[in-house]
């Protein structure tokens, strides 16, 4: 027999063997804009009872450590010193700063994690309804240059040169915790387990078993239809990057939530971008990076992480899709 569970955040459908010498448990709560889905086999009810509660505690001292709408977070301090004076920053935080300066590169810029000022900009756009100037625009392109982060990794510390600027860590922090979410559990003796942060999964399950998780993939501009073929994953992260949910009509385009550092503004290329990667940060980060890149660029940047993507983007009102060489293995 199977369970279906479906994951509203992203529309994705999760189904899972029942283990019969454990029990199927989910838990579920509101985290970072979307609903936070963690999912696994616990031998008993108070294991699993406890293990989500550390679990969830875990999750939020993370949140408060790399949300930017928390004013009293470690991001939002490091913003508010930004043309000021450095910072010394914590364990968690250094581990997120050297990935992110890694996916920058890699990326040749596409993901930029001091994309901040711009971030703020849009999402004020997306809720007032009112379309930034070219001017506004400028102003916050002018504040997104990653050579102006001063990041010493031998003290810890950090410096936003100029002030305005801010850090934004949303195309890879959903990833990055969700990993540390489930590398709890498998800490604490669970074996198989599922962590859904929005859209940036997490998997685990043991190597010598049969089963796997079933992920399905929602169809490009569609929020509740997935597509014939699904995801098999065992030990692996799966992150899907697309305009489904955020963006922002202006006389009849269709701006991305997901911003494009060269011109400042939401993307208008439809894409839906699926990464599959062996830990959730790489997934994440890439597929945001991935919406951003040229088609070409990001199948190499992809291969080149030894990860996996599909990619869905309109051309003549018409989906077209494009895989890695080694989407396949993962689709059936």
């Amino acid at each position: 027999m199977k369970q279906i569970v479906l994951i509203l955040s992203c529309i994705l459908v999760v189904t899972q063997p029942i283990d019969a010498q454990k029990k199927r448990y989910v838990f579920s709560a509101d985290k970072m804009g979307s609903p936070l889905n963690i999912v696994f086999f616990a031998s008993s009810d108070s294991q699993a009872t406890q293990l989500s509660i550390d679990c969830f505690k875990l999750i939020d001292s993370l949140i408060h450590i790399f949300s930017d709408y928390d004013s009293t977070s470690e991001i939002s301090h490091i913003n508010q010193l930004a043309g000021i004076n450095l910072t010394k920053v914590s364990a968690c935080m250094y581990d997120m700063l050297s990935v992110s300066t890694d996916a920058y590169y890699k990326s040749k810029g596409a993901y930029n994690i001091a994309i901040g000022p711009l971030s703020v900009l849009w999402r004020s756009a997306r809720k007032t309804k009112i379309f930034p100037s070219t001017q506004e625009v400028d102003s916050g392109r002018c504040l997104i240059n990653y050579n102006k982060i001063h990041f010493n990794q031998k003290d810890s510390t950090i410096y936003l040169t100029q002030k305005g600027m801010r850090l934004d860590v949303g195309g890879l922090g959903k990833g990055f915790i969700a990993h540390k979410a489930l590398n709890y559990l498998q800490t604490n003796g669970i074996d198989e387990a599922m962590v859904d942060a929005g859209g940036k999964i997490v998997v685990c399950m043991p190597y010598n078993k049969k089963n796997h998780w079933t992920i399905g993939i929602n169809i490009s501009q569609k929020r509740e239809e997935i597509l014939d073929k699904r995801l098999h994953l065992k030990n692996a992260a799966v992150a899907t990057s697309g305009d489904v949910y955020q963006f922002f009509n202006y006389n009849g385009i269709k701006y991305s939530h997901i911003i494009d550092p060269t011109t400042g503004y939401g993307l208008t290329t439809l894409k839906n971008v699926t990464v599959i990667a062996n830990n959730g940060v790489l997934a994440d980060w890439l597929a945001t990076a991935c919406s951003v890149m040229p088609i070409k660029a990001a199948m190499q940047l992809v291969e080149s992480a030894n990860a996996a993507m599909l990619l869905a983007v309109k051309k003549r009102n018409k989906i077209v899709y494009y895989k890695t060489s080694g989407f396949n293995k993962y689709f059936y």
